[in-house]
């Protein structure tokens, strides 16, 4: 496998989403194009529903989220370039067939949208977008609006979360909710009179603490006074956007003392309100009737939903079927692995994991993600549209086409975009570490040439986040050039429930670091490596983790793509999102600046015989780690005396997009190892 392979195989497919019209999701293949493409299928065909130099992606929180959404009359976006709402209408029948009748050989799908039509619903230059929703039945989107200050962008105590609503006949903005710092998932009941989301405030993040929040919508207040006479506009004076408030109620968690981390909120067709919560110690499924009576949908001892980083998480489908029967499709996390649980069961009667069913064609993946669920008009059949990844296959769309009442009799399953796939792929064992004292997981993937190999250990970004369990090419190539590969999941990683996620608090920098080296030591005396050859390499949070394994003299080498190198100047200087996030990690950065320093790769370089190789990568507009962090570090290491290697994209923010700085990277790192030794300079 060549590197060039790697990359162009690198093609990223997200946020799939079910209409009547079709299928949709977002695709960002930077061999072809830089902006990320809004994708559909027809006859077999896969298009992109807008001009090559329109993007569709969110920067709300700086990681974004589900930028789109597809309703009855067209498709409403972010823009990838202005972070500006915008629609398009669908085109007519009548204009598609007056297209079809100028030339016969036309064959004009029937999900197009009419650009000629095309509106912005928003014109707030400062402001960013995410998460769009439409009410059911009037003219109102609701979406997450970020505004910064527009002279001083990057200061994130001036950033204002809210929860706004566009009126879609005058583009008039009213402010929903705001006073907490972060809004996400919003929803609607089907009948619009009630919407939940979900808030939460630093130093919280999502996955820590959060709260589930209901408000019934305005019914005959200012808000709807436009809507009844549009010819009027002109003559109705502005009335003030912040006199529109929801009288919300605080769903779940009641009482202050209870945290929970939730997530994921929907209504069911009965008007009760379903969402994802770890109280009990796991992301589980619970439901709260009309009086907010919390009863759990679906208890098991695994996560059924990850860290939410970005907008627009969907990892259950719950509906109440004709014949009054319960049907939920659910992901679930076990070892590092997922599975889709399908349920049924009388309204009433409880779901549960003994009684889970296995759709055909689904029992090879071991990633699901971004679940859809729609009847299919004029049978009894539904569609589900989901995420997948297998151990030989990487993250593709795939629509399943079933009866409830007879889930596993037949089963019309396809490929809506396929992922690369490698037949005879390398597979991950799942190592599960019970120390007296803690356990460890992580996912090793033997190299099936060499029985000691080389180690690289990869260790994943967050640090709340997890080991991807399905194909990656970067880690089959890294494989075929003479390593085994050790993805880390060290304490706090996702994925096994919130005690081991809690087990980093105040820990960052020494638990994951403690972790690494007890899996090497495991490794090392099952005789599965060669110890003398052992690599940490890691991406942001695991970019930092590498960086300090580097300045404790850990392992033979280190790479780090944009890692931390100053706790304190990160503390000092990134974006809203995370601005909170180390006080949790490390301390806070007054009374603990000590620790700061202590846990600093930049502070615990010395003079010793011998660092690690150090190879360093770093975007240069990056928002979340400033690019003078990286430079300082790497002059130090080597004013030492070390051996540090540095690379720059002058293009490039927190995560590389480009296609030739990404082909670079990989060919930049492959040389690093066979210049050190580590890798014999040999292709493979």
């Amino acid at each position: 496998m060549k590197p060039e392979q790697v990359v162009q195989a690198q093609a990223q497919v997200s946020f799939p989403r079910s209409h009547l019209r079709g299928s949709f999701w977002l695709k960002h293949d930077p061999e072809k194009n830089p902006l990320t493409q809004l994708l559909t299928r027809q006859n077999g065909v896969i298009r992109s529903l807008l001009p090559s130099d329109m993007g569709v992606r969110s920067k709300v929180h700086e990681y974004g989220g589900v930028p789109y959404t597809v309703t009855d009359s067209g498709i409403y976006w972010v823009d990838e370039n202005s972070q500006q709402l915008q629609f398009a209408p669908w085109l007519q029948d009548s204009l598609l067939q007056k297209t079809k009748s100028q030339d016969s050989n036309i064959k004009t799908p029937a999900t197009q949208l009419d650009l000629n039509q095309l509106q912005q619903i928003s014109d707030r230059n400062h402001c960013r977008y995410g998460e769009p929703v439409q009410h059911p039945n009037r003219p109102y989107l609701v979406a997450i609006e970020e505004e910064h200050p527009a002279h001083h962008p990057s200061k994130a105590h001036q950033v204002i979360n809210r929860l706004v609503a566009f009126n879609l006949i005058d583009q008039q903005r009213y402010v929903l909710a705001e006073g907490a710092d972060f809004y996400s998932s919003p929803c609607f009941d089907q009948t619009g009179q009630q919407i939940a989301w979900i808030e939460w405030s630093h130093p919280d993040q999502p996955w820590t603490s959060t709260r589930l929040k209901q408000a019934q919508w305005p019914g005959s207040s200012r808000l709807h006074q436009q809507e009844k006479q549009p010819e009027q506009k002109a003559c109705e004076s502005a009335y003030d956007a912040a006199a529109i408030r929801l009288n919300s109620q605080q769903v779940f968690p009641k009482f202050k003392t209870h945290i929970a981390s939730v997530q994921q909120p929907s209504f069911d067709a009965l008007g009760r309100l379903l969402f994802i919560s770890d109280h009990q110690g796991y992301w589980n499924l619970y439901q709260a009737d009309h009086t907010h009576r919390i009863s759990c949908l679906y208890e098991i001892q695994a996560d059924c939903g990850s860290a939410p980083w970005q907008l627009g998480n969907q990892h259950y489908q719950y509906r109440i079927l004709k014949d009054n029967r319960q049907w939920l499709s659910i992901c679930v996390s076990q070892k590092g692995r997922w599975q889709l649980h399908h349920l049924s069961a009388a309204e009433g009667e409880v779901l549960a994991p003994c009684n889970k069913q296995v759709l055909n064609g689904f029992s090879d993946y071991c990633h699901f993600s971004q679940l859809n669920l729609i009847p299919t008009p004029g049978s009894d059949e539904y569609q589900l549209l989901v995420q997948v990844a297998s151990e030989q296959q990487a993250l593709s769309i795939v629509e399943a086409r079933f009866n409830p009442e007879r889930p596993t009799e037949s089963v019309l399953f396809q490929y809506l975009d396929n992922g690369y796939r490698i037949a005879e792929a390398v597979t991950a064992e799942a190592i599960h570490l019970k120390l007296p004292e803690h356990d460890v997981h992580g996912l090793f993937y033997p190299n099936p040439e060499i029985a000691a190999a080389p180690l690289f250990i990869n260790v994943h970004g967050g640090p709340t986040s997890c080991a991807f369990p399905g194909l990656q090419l970067p880690i089959q190539f890294w494989i075929q050039q003479g390593f085994s590969v050790l993805d880390l999941n060290h304490r706090g990683s996702t994925g096994y429930g919130r005690r081991y996620r809690a087990a980093l608090f105040r820990q960052w920098g020494e638990a994951d670091l403690e972790d690494a080296r007890l899996m090497v030591h495991w490794l090392d005396k099952n005789s599965r490596i060669d110890a003398d050859k052992v690599v940490i390499r890691g991406q942001s949070a695991g970019g930092y983790s590498a960086l300090r394994a580097a300045s404790l003299g850990y392992f033979t080498a280190a790479v780090s793509l944009y890692g931390i190198s100053d706790l304190q100047r990160l503390a000092n200087s990134t974006h809203k999102f995370e601005s909170h996030y180390l006080n949790w990690l490390i301390g806070d950065p007054n009374s603990d600046a000590m620790t700061y320093q202590l846990r600093s790769p930049l502070f615990s370089l010395s003079k010793r015989d011998h660092l690690p190789d150090l190879l360093l990568f770093q975007g240069a507009k990056d928002p979340i780690v400033p690019a003078d962090q990286m430079k300082h570090f790497a002059k130090h290491y080597r004013s030492l005396g070390h051996h540090c290697e540095s690379v720059i994209y002058d293009d490039e923010a927190h995560g590389f997009r480009q296609y030739n700085n990404r082909l670079h990277q990989l060919e930049t790192e492959l040389a690093f190892y066979r210049s050190q030794g580590i890798l014999s300079d040999v292709e493979t």
